[in-house]
Order: C-alpha cells, then structure tokens, then sequence
C-alpha cells in the first residue's frame, strides 16, 4: 500500500478564477496488441479563465461512474485514483509525441475540497466555452470495426442529404428518400441505435458540456466523428418520416428533444450548432428560456450527486442574473451560489426561493412540483411547495406559462408569494372555498 508521501497533493489555484489543466505525457503503444499500454503519466498546471485561455486546451466529457473500479496514475511523480472509465478515455487520448493538453473534471478540480469544486463547478460554462474542443468519450465497449462502420453510415447519409440540400434548399423540398440512395441494412442502423442507446446521452452534465462546446469529436472505441454529424442526422430522421422509414428506429429522439429544448438556447456565438445546414436552421434565433425551464428538461437525465441537477445549469443563459438598475446581465452573477456543504434539501429550498425571487414567471414553479409515488419529497418533512429536479414527473404543468388553458395569465405583477422562517410559503388569492379534511388514498 502506498504511503502518504506518495500521493498527489493537490497545491492551492492562485486565485478565484483560476483552474488547472492537465498535461498527458506522451507514450507509445506497444506493437502487441495484447500487450498492456504503458502508464499514465501527467501533471497538473494552473491557467486562468480567461480570453488568453480560449483554446489554449480541450475539455473532455464522458461518464464518471462506469463501475466501482479504480486505477492509479501518476501525476508531477505521485499517484493520483481516478476512474474506470476516465482510465480508458486518457489511454485513448494519449498521443503517442506529443503531450495533449486537457481539462478533466475529476482530475483538475480537488474533488476532497467542496469549496474548491463550488468555485470551480461556478466556472466550467468559461472552461467549456474556452475549450478548443470538447471530446466526447463514449466508451470502448464496441468492436473498432463496428464503430468505424457507425460513424461511416452516419457521415455517408449526412453527404448525400447535404448534396440534395444544395440542389433544393430545404430538407422538406428534397424528394422522397428511397434505399436507392440511403443505405437500407438494418444490422449496419442496430450500429448506430446502439450508439444512442449509450449511457452518455442520459448524464446531466453533458447538457452544459455539448451545449457550450464551440466544436466537439465523438470519441467511440478508435473510431472519431464530428459531434455536429450526430445531431445533423437525428434532426433529420426526426424532419422526415420517409427517412425514419429507411433507418427504422436509431433512439435519436433524446438528442433531438436536447437540441430543440436546450442546446440551441445557448448563446455562445462560436458553436458546432453552426456547422451543418439543418442544424444550423433550427438553431436559429429562439425564444429566451426561463430558468425553471431548463430545470425541468434536466429532470430526465441522470446525475451522481442530486446537487447537480441544479448546478449542471447554472452556465445557461437563463441562470444569469440581470441588474435591477440596468436591466442588463452581470457578468458571472448567477441566480444561485455553487455549495456542495449544503445537503440536497437546503440546495433544492434555496433554488425555490432564488426563482420566486428572480425567474420572470415565477408562478411555473408551483406547476413543477410533484410527489411520485414514495419519493422523498413525498414521505418526509421537505416543503411540499419545493420542486425536487431529481425526482421526475407524473402530471403535466397546468400552470406553464406556454399552455393555453393557464388560467393566471402573464403578469407576473399579480403574483405574491413569500418563503417564510418556517420553510412554508404565503400566497396571496382569491377564496373559492375552504378544505376542511382530506384522506391520504
């Protein structure tokens, strides 16, 4: 067993915003495949957030919790755990001359500080935006040759619907897709439903991560692919059922509902979100999101830590607080402070509260909240008024301010709710008629 003496230490970051980055030595993979990769070697160096920063590295987003295996490396000489998973993505990423310069959550970020991970977490919209690019790690649990095969389909079909795009404008203006130009073998399509089926595509993270990429590679096993012919082709199954009728069902509907619900309400001018023509037109100018709306698509993906479900938004456009003077948006002040010492009833209260304070249609959130069936927020002493975002749903929202039978209207002016001491919350109304008993069914 190592001793203390051998472990990294983590050294303090110069200052608040300040994060690191991680250097990954080169190394040169043996001629046997069967034999093991060398070590991982690496080093940590401190880099501000800032314009001098902006594609100084690239940021890597994959799954942390693949399994309870560790592995150890050694970081400036000192061992250092890290995941199964991250494991395998930095063997993977390892360049055989040159270092790679990378920012890597689990490893960058001193995951025994919660204070550091609450300055740093305020910070990875800038890590991400800054990033030259965001590899997107899906796993090597796929045959090279399948892989290869996956993304060759889904580069082939994306061609020739580009071609047929420059000849008639419009996805919807192109004749009917036949298997005479799109490839009709369903074993080579399973390659590719297989691929979305990936746990990737359900981790709360990647939201934010894609979202504020400016470009990004899909890394599956040792085949790559630009992250933007992924969306570009689910967008287009999903616009035109002859084509869906070729391809048969390929999962692609998750990654449609995030790019038309969240990823192109980003506003991040330099995006992959421009660099393919169906994307790019439905990516177009969109209505401003609420805060509580991007909480509420959030509530179908998966996230280790409860907080997270919160936090993973908070570098969307809508967490950014404007000025009661200005009316303008001040720069790095978000709607609520990052604090993974507080446990996750007090983060979810105190999310409550900042939307009723601040959201331009605070009154949604009531229409957020539900019990399912034993959830916590059902059976324990939580504020039955407090939407819990890892919980899911069961009703619809009869409140939302995009349904046409809400029946408060718009103006938020009419609207006076007020958390009080003791966790509850004072509304004010008009008296229809009084409950005077219920029974739990």
């Amino acid at each position: 067993m190592p001793c203390a003496d051998d472990r990294f230490s983590y050294p303090r970051l110069p200052g608040p915003n300040w994060t690191r980055v991680l250097v990954l030595h080169p190394a040169q993979s043996p001629d046997d495949p069967e034999a093991p990769p060398p070590p991982l070697h690496c080093s940590l160096e401190p880099i501000k957030i800032d314009a001098d920063s902006k594609q100084q590295y690239e940021a890597l987003s994959y799954v942390w919790a693949l399994g309870t295996s560790y592995h150890e490396i050694r970081c400036s000489g000192k061992l250092l755990q890290i995941g199964a998973n991250l494991h395998k993505a930095l063997h993977r990423i390892r360049d055989p001359v040159e270092a790679r310069i990378l920012w890597v959550d689990a490893v960058c970020i001193n995951q025994s500080d919660l204070k550091e991970q609450g300055e740093q977490v305020k910070r990875m919209d800038g890590i991400y935006a800054n990033a030259r690019k965001v590899l997107i790690w899906i796993g090597e649990e796929v045959r090279d040759q399948d892989a290869e095969d996956c993304f060759e389909l889904i580069r082939q079909t994306n061609r020739f619907i580009a071609t047929q795009l420059s000849v008639y404008g419009k996805l919807e203006l192109i004749p009917p897709f036949t298997t005479d130009n799109i490839a009709s073998d369903l074993k080579r399509w399973d390659k590719v439903s297989k691929l979305m089926e990936s746990t990737y595509f359900t981790r709360v993270w990647v939201l934010q991560e894609v979202g504020l990429a400016s470009k990004a590679t899909i890394l599956y096993g040792a085949a790559e692919l630009n992250w933007a012919e992924i969306v570009e082709l689910m967008l287009c199954i999903a616009l035109r059922s002859d084509l869906s009728a070729i391809t048969r069902p390929v999962n692609g509907e998750l990654v449609v509902n995030t790019f038309e619900s969240l990823w192109r309400t980003y506003s991040n001018s330099q995006s992959w979100r421009t660099e393919m023509y169906v994307t790019r037109m439905r990516g177009g100018p969109v209505e401003a999101q609420d805060f509580i709306d991007i909480l509420n698509n959030g509530r179908f993906f998966n996230a280790t830590n409860p907080r997270d479900h919160v936090y993973a938004f908070l570098g969307h456009p809508s967490a950014t607080v404007a000025s009661p003077m200005s009316g303008l948006e001040s720069l790095g002040a978000k709607i609520l402070e990052v604090d993974y010492t507080k446990n996750v009833d007090e983060v979810y209260l105190d999310t409550a509260k900042a939307i009723i304070a601040r959201d331009k249609h605070p009154w949604t959130m009531l229409s957020c909240v539900d019990h399912p069936p034993e959830a916590l927020s059902d059976i324990s002493d939580r504020p039955s008024w407090v939407p819990y975002w890892n919980e899911g749903w069961r009703v619809y929202w009869l409140g939302y301010r995009s349904a046409w039978y809400r029946a408060g209207g718009q103006d938020q002016t009419v609207f006076k709710a007020t958390p009080l001491l003791d966790q509850s919350l004072q509304l004010s109304g008009t008296c229809f008629s009084r409950v005077v008993g219920f029974e739990r069914a």
